[in-house]
């Protein structure tokens, strides 16, 4: 939710997905998987983050499309 606030103070989707993608990069450099995977790894979800934040930002002010973008997107980023 951290960086759906940040996304709604500065309105660059890009910076968000860039954030959370160097965060799940980071955590998965610490539970020591390889380099390969890490890359792999970044590739998929530095692009479906694009996506999410990009729909979010473009969503935003519309009320109840904005908050069902923003539950599916969590939820499946928890899957």
């Amino acid at each position: 939710m951290g960086l759906i606030k940040f996304l709604w103070e500065t309105e660059q989707p890009f910076w968000c997905a860039g954030i959370y993608t160097a965060a799940i990069a980071f955590f998965a450099l610490l539970t020591g998987h390889s380099i390969g995977y890490i890359f792999l790894n970044s590739i998929i979800v530095g692009a479906l983050a694009s996506l999410y934040f990009w729909l979010l930002d473009k969503t935003m002010g519309m009320g109840v499309i904005f908050w069902v973008v923003a539950f599916v997107g969590l939820a499946i980023g928890l899957v």
